[in-house]
Protein backbone atom coordinates (compact mmCIF):
# COMPACT_ATOMS: atom_id res chain seq x y z
CA UNK A 1 0.00 0.00 0.00
CA UNK A 2 1.61 3.27 -1.16
CA UNK A 3 0.59 6.73 0.05
CA UNK A 4 2.50 10.02 -0.17
CA UNK A 5 0.42 13.16 0.11
CA UNK A 6 0.34 16.71 1.51
CA UNK A 7 -2.88 17.39 3.39
CA UNK A 8 -4.12 19.12 6.52
CA UNK A 9 -3.62 18.10 10.14
CA UNK A 10 -7.33 17.42 10.59
CA UNK A 11 -7.14 14.96 7.65
CA UNK A 12 -5.29 12.61 10.01
CA UNK A 13 -8.65 11.24 11.23
CA UNK A 14 -9.71 10.16 7.73
CA UNK A 15 -6.26 8.68 7.02
CA UNK A 16 -6.32 6.62 10.22
CA UNK A 17 -9.83 5.44 9.35
CA UNK A 18 -8.56 4.26 5.95
CA UNK A 19 -5.63 2.49 7.58
CA UNK A 20 -8.06 0.81 9.95
CA UNK A 21 -10.33 -0.30 7.11
CA UNK A 22 -7.35 -1.78 5.26
CA UNK A 23 -5.85 -3.36 8.42
CA UNK A 24 -2.55 -1.67 7.58
CA UNK A 25 0.60 -2.67 9.45
CA UNK A 26 3.51 -0.26 9.31
CA UNK A 27 4.33 3.38 9.96
CA UNK A 28 2.59 6.59 8.98
CA UNK A 29 5.13 9.40 8.90
CA UNK A 30 4.00 13.01 9.13
CA UNK A 31 6.07 16.18 8.87
CA UNK A 32 5.67 19.93 8.71
CA UNK A 33 8.43 22.56 8.64
CA UNK A 34 11.12 21.19 10.98
CA UNK A 35 8.83 18.91 12.99
CA UNK A 36 8.23 15.27 12.22
CA UNK A 37 6.16 12.48 13.74
CA UNK A 38 5.62 8.76 13.31
CA UNK A 39 2.49 6.75 14.04
CA UNK A 40 2.90 2.98 14.15
CA UNK A 41 -0.03 0.73 13.33
CA UNK A 42 -0.65 -3.00 13.59
CA UNK A 43 -3.60 -4.48 11.68
CA UNK A 44 -4.98 -0.97 11.27
CA UNK A 45 -4.81 -0.03 14.95
CA UNK A 46 -2.52 2.66 16.38
CA UNK A 47 -0.09 1.09 18.83
CA UNK A 48 2.34 3.98 19.39
CA UNK A 49 3.19 7.49 18.19
CA UNK A 50 6.04 9.91 18.77
CA UNK A 51 7.12 13.27 17.36
CA UNK A 52 10.28 15.33 17.50
CA UNK A 53 8.47 17.57 20.01
CA UNK A 54 7.00 14.81 22.18
CA UNK A 55 7.64 14.66 25.90
CA UNK A 56 10.08 11.81 26.38
CA UNK A 57 9.82 9.16 29.05
CA UNK A 58 12.67 10.45 31.19
CA UNK A 59 11.38 14.03 31.11
CA UNK A 60 7.89 12.85 32.12
CA UNK A 61 9.27 10.91 35.08
CA UNK A 62 11.19 13.95 36.34
CA UNK A 63 8.13 16.22 35.85
CA UNK A 64 6.06 13.80 37.94
CA UNK A 65 8.74 13.73 40.63
CA UNK A 66 9.28 9.99 40.19
CA UNK A 67 12.96 10.23 39.27
CA UNK A 68 15.75 12.67 40.07
CA UNK A 69 17.58 14.23 37.14
CA UNK A 70 20.96 12.80 38.16
CA UNK A 71 19.46 9.30 38.41
CA UNK A 72 17.96 9.69 34.94
CA UNK A 73 21.31 10.77 33.51
CA UNK A 74 22.89 7.73 35.11
CA UNK A 75 20.29 5.39 33.54
CA UNK A 76 20.59 6.95 30.08
CA UNK A 77 24.28 6.00 30.05
CA UNK A 78 23.23 2.37 30.34
CA UNK A 79 21.05 2.47 27.22
CA UNK A 80 22.61 0.67 24.28
CA UNK A 81 22.35 2.25 20.84
CA UNK A 82 22.23 5.79 19.43
CA UNK A 83 20.92 8.79 21.35
CA UNK A 84 17.67 8.99 19.37
CA UNK A 85 16.69 5.56 20.72
CA UNK A 86 17.35 6.43 24.36
CA UNK A 87 13.72 7.24 25.15
CA UNK A 88 12.47 4.12 23.41
CA UNK A 89 14.83 1.77 25.22
CA UNK A 90 14.88 3.43 28.65
CA UNK A 91 11.72 1.65 29.82
CA UNK A 92 13.44 -1.75 29.73
CA UNK A 93 16.16 -0.61 32.16
CA UNK A 94 13.58 1.00 34.45
CA UNK A 95 11.54 -2.22 34.55
CA UNK A 96 14.59 -4.42 35.13
CA UNK A 97 15.63 -2.27 38.09
CA UNK A 98 12.04 -2.01 39.36
CA UNK A 99 12.34 1.78 39.66
CA UNK A 100 8.83 2.78 38.55
CA UNK A 101 5.55 0.82 38.38
CA UNK A 102 4.83 -0.57 34.92
CA UNK A 103 1.43 1.14 34.92
CA UNK A 104 3.15 4.52 35.10
CA UNK A 105 5.23 3.76 32.02
CA UNK A 106 2.10 2.70 30.11
CA UNK A 107 0.39 5.93 31.21
CA UNK A 108 3.31 8.01 29.92
CA UNK A 109 3.38 6.09 26.62
CA UNK A 110 -0.35 6.81 26.23
CA UNK A 111 0.34 10.48 26.94
CA UNK A 112 3.01 10.46 24.20
CA UNK A 113 0.54 8.96 21.71
CA UNK A 114 -2.16 11.52 22.54
CA UNK A 115 0.29 14.40 22.48
CA UNK A 116 1.57 13.35 19.05
CA UNK A 117 -1.84 12.76 17.45
CA UNK A 118 -3.26 16.07 18.65
CA UNK A 119 -0.10 17.98 17.71
CA UNK A 120 -0.37 16.67 14.15
CA UNK A 121 -3.95 17.94 14.06
CA UNK A 122 -2.56 21.41 14.94
CA UNK A 123 -0.51 21.52 11.74
CA UNK A 124 -1.91 23.36 8.70
CA UNK A 125 -0.01 21.50 5.97
CA UNK A 126 1.30 18.02 6.62
CA UNK A 127 3.34 15.71 4.44
CA UNK A 128 2.14 12.13 5.02
CA UNK A 129 3.94 8.98 3.91
CA UNK A 130 3.13 5.33 4.59
CA UNK A 131 5.85 2.73 5.09
CA UNK A 132 4.70 -0.84 5.25
CA UNK A 133 5.93 -3.26 7.87
CA UNK A 134 7.77 -0.84 10.15
CA UNK A 135 7.24 -1.25 13.90
CA UNK A 136 8.53 0.83 16.84
CA UNK A 137 11.81 -0.07 18.50
CA UNK A 138 10.80 -0.20 22.15
CA UNK A 139 12.64 -1.76 25.07
CA UNK A 140 9.41 -3.00 26.69
CA UNK A 141 6.76 -3.21 23.93
CA UNK A 142 4.40 -5.02 26.31
CA UNK A 143 3.94 -1.68 28.11
CA UNK A 144 2.58 0.16 25.06
CA UNK A 145 -1.13 1.11 25.24
CA UNK A 146 -1.95 -1.21 22.31
CA UNK A 147 -5.49 -2.02 23.45
CA UNK A 148 -6.72 1.57 23.50
CA UNK A 149 -9.04 2.61 20.65
CA UNK A 150 -7.09 5.63 19.42
CA UNK A 151 -9.13 5.98 16.23
CA UNK A 152 -12.37 6.45 18.18
CA UNK A 153 -10.58 8.84 20.53
CA UNK A 154 -9.33 11.21 17.80
CA UNK A 155 -12.55 10.87 15.79
CA UNK A 156 -14.58 12.01 18.78
CA UNK A 157 -12.37 14.79 20.06
CA UNK A 158 -10.20 15.80 17.08
CA UNK A 159 -12.74 18.11 15.40
CA UNK A 160 -13.07 20.15 18.59
CA UNK A 161 -9.33 20.33 19.22
CA UNK A 162 -8.56 23.57 17.25
CA UNK A 163 -11.01 25.46 19.49
CA UNK A 164 -9.36 24.11 22.65
CA UNK A 165 -5.81 24.70 21.46
CA UNK A 166 -6.52 28.24 20.29
CA UNK A 167 -7.75 29.15 23.77
CA UNK A 168 -5.00 27.45 25.78
CA UNK A 169 -1.99 28.48 23.72
CA UNK A 170 1.31 26.63 23.54
CA UNK A 171 2.20 23.58 25.67
CA UNK A 172 4.80 25.61 27.60
CA UNK A 173 2.30 28.25 28.73
CA UNK A 174 2.17 28.74 32.52
CA UNK A 175 -1.08 29.18 34.46
CA UNK A 176 -1.92 30.52 37.92
CA UNK A 177 -4.99 30.38 40.14
CA UNK A 178 -7.45 33.26 40.47
CA UNK A 179 -8.78 32.63 44.02
CA UNK A 180 -11.25 35.54 44.04
CA UNK A 181 -13.13 34.23 41.02
CA UNK A 182 -12.87 30.61 42.18
CA UNK A 183 -14.87 31.35 45.33
CA UNK A 184 -18.10 31.84 43.40
CA UNK A 185 -17.72 28.83 41.12
CA UNK A 186 -18.95 25.27 41.16
CA UNK A 187 -16.13 23.17 39.69
CA UNK A 188 -16.33 19.55 38.58
CA UNK A 189 -13.86 17.12 40.21
CA UNK A 190 -11.77 17.18 37.03
CA UNK A 191 -11.72 20.99 36.93
CA UNK A 192 -10.85 21.08 40.62
CA UNK A 193 -7.87 18.79 39.93
CA UNK A 194 -6.50 21.07 37.19
CA UNK A 195 -7.19 24.17 39.31
CA UNK A 196 -5.23 22.72 42.23
CA UNK A 197 -2.26 22.01 39.94
CA UNK A 198 -2.13 25.51 38.41
CA UNK A 199 0.58 26.89 40.68
CA UNK A 200 2.18 29.35 38.26
CA UNK A 201 5.16 27.06 37.71
CA UNK A 202 3.70 24.05 35.89
CA UNK A 203 3.35 24.32 32.13
CA UNK A 204 0.15 23.39 30.32
CA UNK A 205 1.71 20.08 29.27
CA UNK A 206 2.72 19.41 32.89
CA UNK A 207 -0.84 19.99 34.10
CA UNK A 208 -2.08 17.41 31.60
CA UNK A 209 0.55 14.89 32.63
CA UNK A 210 -0.08 15.40 36.36
CA UNK A 211 -3.86 15.27 36.01
CA UNK A 212 -4.14 11.53 35.32
CA UNK A 213 -6.89 12.33 32.79
CA UNK A 214 -6.84 11.66 29.09
CA UNK A 215 -5.16 14.33 26.99
CA UNK A 216 -8.34 15.91 25.62
CA UNK A 217 -10.24 16.01 28.92
CA UNK A 218 -7.37 17.68 30.75
CA UNK A 219 -6.99 20.34 28.06
CA UNK A 220 -10.76 20.87 27.94
CA UNK A 221 -10.75 21.50 31.71
CA UNK A 222 -8.01 24.11 31.25
CA UNK A 223 -10.12 25.73 28.53
CA UNK A 224 -13.15 25.92 30.82
CA UNK A 225 -11.14 27.27 33.75
CA UNK A 226 -9.59 29.95 31.54
CA UNK A 227 -12.97 30.86 30.10
CA UNK A 228 -14.49 31.23 33.56
CA UNK A 229 -11.49 33.18 34.89
CA UNK A 230 -10.63 30.62 37.59
CA UNK A 231 -7.09 30.46 36.17
CA UNK A 232 -5.07 32.97 34.19
CA UNK A 233 -1.88 32.86 32.14
CA UNK A 234 1.44 33.85 33.72
CA UNK A 235 3.17 36.65 31.86
CA UNK A 236 6.73 35.40 32.18
CA UNK A 237 8.55 38.25 30.44
CA UNK A 238 7.91 41.54 28.66
CA UNK A 239 6.95 41.42 25.01
CA UNK A 240 8.74 43.23 22.20
CA UNK A 241 7.16 46.43 20.81
CA UNK A 242 7.15 44.91 17.32
CA UNK A 243 4.99 42.06 18.62
CA UNK A 244 2.45 44.38 20.20
CA UNK A 245 2.26 46.74 17.20
CA UNK A 246 1.87 43.92 14.69
CA UNK A 247 -0.96 43.43 12.22
CA UNK A 248 -1.75 40.11 13.92
CA UNK A 249 -2.63 41.88 17.18
CA UNK A 250 -4.72 44.51 15.39
CA UNK A 251 -6.70 41.82 13.60
CA UNK A 252 -7.65 40.22 16.92
CA UNK A 253 -9.82 43.29 17.60
CA UNK A 254 -11.98 42.78 14.51
CA UNK A 255 -14.52 40.32 16.01
CA UNK A 256 -15.41 42.92 18.64
CA UNK A 257 -16.46 45.40 15.95
CA UNK A 258 -19.03 42.94 14.60
CA UNK A 259 -20.98 43.10 17.86
CA UNK A 260 -24.06 45.35 17.64
CA UNK A 261 -23.49 48.64 19.43
CA UNK A 262 -19.67 48.57 19.49
CA UNK A 263 -18.21 51.86 18.23
CA UNK A 264 -14.45 51.32 18.49
CA UNK A 265 -11.78 49.29 20.28
CA UNK A 266 -8.09 49.74 20.96
CA UNK A 267 -5.29 48.25 23.05
CA UNK A 268 -2.78 50.17 25.12
CA UNK A 269 0.23 48.84 26.99
CA UNK A 270 0.50 49.61 30.70
CA UNK A 271 3.02 52.40 30.06
CA UNK A 272 0.49 54.21 27.86
CA UNK A 273 3.08 54.59 25.09
CA UNK A 274 2.01 51.89 22.61
CA UNK A 275 -1.47 51.81 21.10
CA UNK A 276 -3.02 49.28 18.71
CA UNK A 277 -6.27 50.30 17.05
CA UNK A 278 -8.90 48.50 15.05
CA UNK A 279 -8.97 49.29 11.34
CA UNK A 280 -12.07 51.48 11.61
CA UNK A 281 -10.20 54.13 13.61
CA UNK A 282 -6.72 53.98 12.08
CA UNK A 283 -7.52 56.31 9.16
CA UNK A 284 -9.21 59.08 11.16
CA UNK A 285 -6.56 61.56 12.34
CA UNK A 286 -8.85 63.38 14.76
CA UNK A 287 -9.95 60.13 16.39
CA UNK A 288 -6.33 58.96 16.50
CA UNK A 289 -5.31 62.00 18.54
CA UNK A 290 -8.30 61.52 20.85
CA UNK A 291 -7.34 57.86 21.42
CA UNK A 292 -3.75 58.81 22.26
CA UNK A 293 -4.98 61.27 24.87
CA UNK A 294 -7.53 58.86 26.31
CA UNK A 295 -5.01 56.00 26.43
CA UNK A 296 -2.78 57.99 28.76
CA UNK A 297 -5.75 58.90 30.96
CA UNK A 298 -6.97 55.30 31.12
CA UNK A 299 -3.55 53.97 32.14
CA UNK A 300 -3.32 56.57 34.90
CA UNK A 301 -6.87 55.71 36.04
CA UNK A 302 -6.10 52.00 36.27
CA UNK A 303 -2.87 52.65 38.16
CA UNK A 304 -4.73 54.86 40.65
CA UNK A 305 -7.41 52.21 41.19
CA UNK A 306 -4.81 49.51 41.84
CA UNK A 307 -2.80 51.65 44.24
CA UNK A 308 -5.95 52.19 46.29
CA UNK A 309 -7.13 48.59 46.39
CA UNK A 310 -7.64 47.16 49.91
CA UNK A 311 -4.49 45.46 51.16
CA UNK A 312 -6.36 42.17 51.59
CA UNK A 313 -7.07 42.00 47.84
CA UNK A 314 -5.75 38.68 46.50
CA UNK A 315 -4.57 39.84 43.10
CA UNK A 316 -3.68 43.51 43.53
CA UNK A 317 -5.16 44.12 40.10
CA UNK A 318 -8.33 45.75 38.81
CA UNK A 319 -9.94 43.65 36.08
CA UNK A 320 -12.67 45.92 34.69
CA UNK A 321 -13.63 49.60 34.84
CA UNK A 322 -16.83 50.95 33.29
CA UNK A 323 -17.31 54.66 32.57
CA UNK A 324 -20.33 56.48 31.13
CA UNK A 325 -20.20 59.64 29.01
CA UNK A 326 -22.70 62.49 28.87
CA UNK A 327 -23.97 61.39 25.43
CA UNK A 328 -24.95 57.96 26.80
CA UNK A 329 -22.08 55.95 25.32
CA UNK A 330 -20.01 53.86 27.65
CA UNK A 331 -16.40 52.79 27.81
CA UNK A 332 -15.26 49.53 29.35
CA UNK A 333 -11.63 48.92 30.28
CA UNK A 334 -10.59 45.27 30.44
CA UNK A 335 -7.30 45.07 32.29
CA UNK A 336 -4.37 42.66 32.49
CA UNK A 337 -0.87 43.08 33.95
CA UNK A 338 0.54 44.00 30.52
CA UNK A 339 -2.28 45.32 28.34
CA UNK A 340 -5.55 47.27 28.64
CA UNK A 341 -8.37 46.72 26.15
CA UNK A 342 -10.59 49.79 25.70
CA UNK A 343 -14.03 49.40 24.08
CA UNK A 344 -16.45 52.23 23.33
CA UNK A 345 -20.06 51.13 22.90
CA UNK A 346 -23.57 52.55 22.57
CA UNK A 347 -25.93 52.65 25.53
CA UNK A 348 -28.06 49.77 24.20
CA UNK A 349 -25.20 47.32 23.71
CA UNK A 350 -25.51 43.82 25.19
CA UNK A 351 -23.05 44.31 28.06
CA UNK A 352 -22.89 40.67 29.08
CA UNK A 353 -21.91 39.62 25.56
CA UNK A 354 -19.53 42.55 25.20
CA UNK A 355 -17.65 41.75 28.41
CA UNK A 356 -17.38 38.07 27.50
CA UNK A 357 -16.15 38.85 23.98
CA UNK A 358 -13.78 41.48 25.34
CA UNK A 359 -12.29 39.10 27.90
CA UNK A 360 -11.72 36.48 25.21
CA UNK A 361 -10.14 39.03 22.90
CA UNK A 362 -7.79 40.25 25.63
CA UNK A 363 -6.81 36.68 26.50
CA UNK A 364 -6.17 35.95 22.81
CA UNK A 365 -3.91 39.00 22.55
CA UNK A 366 -1.97 38.03 25.68
CA UNK A 367 -1.60 34.44 24.46
CA UNK A 368 -0.20 35.76 21.19
CA UNK A 369 2.25 38.12 22.89
CA UNK A 370 3.63 35.72 25.45
CA UNK A 371 3.60 32.65 23.21
CA UNK A 372 5.59 34.48 20.54
CA UNK A 373 7.98 36.01 23.10
CA UNK A 374 8.90 32.53 24.35
CA UNK A 375 10.35 31.40 21.02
Amino acid sequence: MRFVETMGGQDLIAILQTMNDNQFTGALEANTSNVFATIWLRDGKVIYARSSESTNLGEALTILGLMARDKLDELLKEVDGPNYLQDSMLDKIIVEQNLVPKEVITYIRAYQVSETLFHIMDWDKVGYELKEGGQPKIGSPELLPVNYDWLTFVSEYGPDWPRIRARIGLPNQLFRKQPIKRRDMELSPQEEKIYSLADGHRRAKDLVLWSGMNFYDANRCMYQLLDSGAIDIVETQSFRPSQFMSKAVSEKLQPLLKLPGVISAFLVDRSGKMIVQDRSTQEHDELNEHIKTMASIFVTTVDDFERNLPKESDSGLVEQILTEKENGTKTVLLISPSVILVIDAAENVNWGLLRLSGQRTLMSVRMHLFASSSH
